[in-house]
C-alpha cells in the first residue's frame, strides 16, 4: 500500500489487492489500525456502516443524526470543521483536538485526512477533495477522563454544504449513507433495525448506481428492501449476498406510520471483494 503526498499532507489510500498475510498498513495517514468500522481479513475488507435518526417523522428521513435527506454531492470539494462549535474542542482545549474525515474523491479512491479543531471557529479545509463522506470521527482529546467532543463537530464542504455531524459526546458520525470505492464490489451481507417505541416504522434501503454520472439523464435511484411497521428491533443475515459494483451510492430512509416520531437505528454489513 502507498500513501498519497498532496502539498505536505500525507493521504492515505485504500490498496487494491489485499495481502492474504494480513494488515498490511495504514488507512488512515500516520495510524496503525484501520478507519472505525472497518476490518481486514483474507480476501476482503468487512465494512460495518450503522446510523441513527432521533426523531423520524411521518416524512420519508434519511437515517442520519442530521435526517432528512442524504446530501449527495454533485462535484467534489475540499472540506472542514464547521464554525459554530464547542471553545472545547480546540487543538490545545479539554475536547476533541483532532477530527479524521473519510472519503472518497470523484473517481471513487477513498482517501482520510487529520483536520486540526479550532473552537468556535472553522477548521482549516482538507488537501485532498471530497466526493462522498464516508465517515468522520474524533482523533485526539484533551482528557483521559472526558474523551470525547465537547460539542456537536459539523463536516461541511468549504464552500459551505454540510455533509456529516458527529453528535456532542459521541466522537463519531451515525450516518447510513455509504459509496462503494474503486476498485472494489460490495457484498451487502446482513442488517439490523432498531426503533425505541411501540410506533410503526417503515425502513427503505436504496442504491443509486454510476454516482459520478452528473449530467443528464441521471441514474436512477432503486429500492433494496423494504421493511415494513417494523418495531422495537429486527436483525437479518442475508443467505444470498447482493454485489454493487465501485460508484454504487448505497442509504436507508425511515418514516413512522402514526404522528409521534422514533428514535431509530440501523446497522448493516458489506463485504468489499477487490475486483
Amino acid at each position: 500500500m502507498s500513501d498519497r503526498v498532496i502539498a505536505g499532507a500525507t493521504i492515505a489510500l485504500f490498496p487494491l489487492a489485499w495481502v492474504a498475510a494480513g494488515w498490511a498498513g495504514s488507512l488512515s495517514g500516520t495510524s496503525s489500525t484501520p478507519p472505525t468500522g472497518q476490518t481486514v481479513a483474507e480476501g476482503g475488507l468487512a465494512e460495518h456502516k450503522f446510523g441513527r435518526n432521533p426523531a423520524c417523522s411521518t416524512t420519508e428521513e434519511n437515517v442520519a443524526v442530521v435526517g432528512s435527506a442524504a446530501v449527495w454531492l454533485a462535484a467534489e470539494d475540499t472540506v472542514r470543521i464547521k464554525a459554530g462549535g464547542s471553545g472545547a474542542d480546540t487543538a490545545a482545549g479539554a475536547g476533541a483536538q483532532s477530527v479524521w474525515v473519510a472519503c472518497l474523491d470523484d473517481t471513487f479512491t477513498a482517501w482520510s485526512e487529520e483536520l486540526a479543531t479550532a473552537g468556535a471557529s472553522a477548521s482549516a479545509s482538507t488537501t485532498g477533495s471530497c466526493f462522498r463522506l464516508q465517515r468522520a470521527w474524533v482523533g485526539d482529546v484533551g482528557s483521559y477522563t472526558s474523551p470525547f467532543n465537547a460539542g456537536a463537530i459539523t463536516i461541511e464542504t468549504t464552500s459551505g454544504t454540510a455533509i456529516g455531524q458527529i453528535a456532542l459526546g459521541e466522537g463519531q458520525t451515525q450516518k447510513t449513507a455509504y459509496t462503494v470505492p474503486a476498485a472494489f464490489t460490495a457484498y451487502f451481507q446482513a442488517f439490523s433495525l432498531s426503533v425505541n417505541s411501540t410506533n410503526g416504522v417503515d425502513f427503505r434501503f436504496y442504491q443509486r448506481q454510476d454516482a459520478d454520472d452528473v449530467s443528464t439523464p441521471f441514474t436512477s435511484k432503486r429500492l433494496i428492501l423494504y421493511m415494513a411497521g417494523v418495531q422495537t428491533q429486527s436483525s437479518t443475515i442475508i443467505e444470498s449476498p447482493r454485489p454493487f459494483p465501485a460508484g454504487t451510492d448505497l442509504w436507508w430512509t425511515c418514516d413512522t406510520t402514526v404522528g409521534t416520531s422514533s428514535d431509530v437505528a440501523v446497522q448493516y454489513d458489506l463485504w468489499l471483494v477487490p475486483d
